[in-house]
C-alpha cells in the first residue's frame, strides 16, 4: 500500500510540473511526436542530430546538462566534435528535454508533411483551458468554469 501512495504522490508532483512548467510541456509533447514514428515515415531531417530511441531505457552522458542520465528518448550528434578528455564516448547524445527547449535545434530542416505545432512556436504548447490561472482565462471560460461548480454544489 506504501508503494502505490509513493507512485500516486510521485504521479501528482510529475502532472503539477507538467502543467506549470512549459519545458516539461514541451519535452512531454516531443517524445510523443517521436513515439508516433511519423518522422521516420516522413523522412525528417534535423540540422545536428537525429533521434536515437530505444525500447529500454539507456545511459548516456547529455551534452547540454552535462548529466548522465537513463532514458529511452536521445538525441544523438550526427558529426560529433570528439573531446576524448571530457567524453570518451565516440558518440554524443543529448537528452530529449534538453533538445526539445532548444529552438535553434529542434527545428526539423526537412520534412515532407505539415509541420506540428511544436515544431512552429518555442512558446508551444499552451496551459490547457482547465490549466491557466482564472484572470487568463476569457470570460466564456470563466463562466463555464462557474456553472460547472455551480452543478457540482447542487448535485
Amino acid at each position: 500500500m506504501l508503494d502505490k501512495k509513493r507512485w500516486e504522490s510521485r504521479r501528482l508532483v510529475y502532472k503539477q510540473m507538467q502543467h506549470e512548467a512549459l519545458a516539461t510541456r514541451r519535452a512531454t509533447s516531443l517524445q510523443g511526436f517521436l513515439a508516433s514514428k511519423r518522422w521516420e515515415r516522413d523522412n525528417w531531417i534535423w540540422r545536428t542530430h537525429k533521434p536515437a530511441l530505444y525500447d529500454d531505457r539507456v545511459d548516456h552522458h547529455c551534452t547540454a546538462c552535462d548529466k548522465n542520465r537513463f532514458l529511452k528518448g536521445w538525441w544523438k550528434e550526427k558529426n560529433p566534435a570528439h573531446d576524448t578528455d571530457t567524453h570518451p564516448d565516440k558518440d554524443r547524445y543529448m537528452c530529449n528535454a534538453c533538445f526539445a527547449n532548444n529552438w535553434d535545434l529542434m527545428v526539423p530542416i526537412a520534412y515532407s508533411s505539415k509541420l506540428i505545432p511544436i515544431f512552429t512556436s518555442p512558446e508551444y504548447p499552451p496551459l490547457s483551458k482547465n490549466q491557466r490561472p482564472k484572470a487568463e482565462q476569457t470570460t466564456d471560460e470563466a463562466k463555464n468554469e462557474r456553472e460547472e461548480d455551480d452543478k457540482d454544489r447542487h448535485a
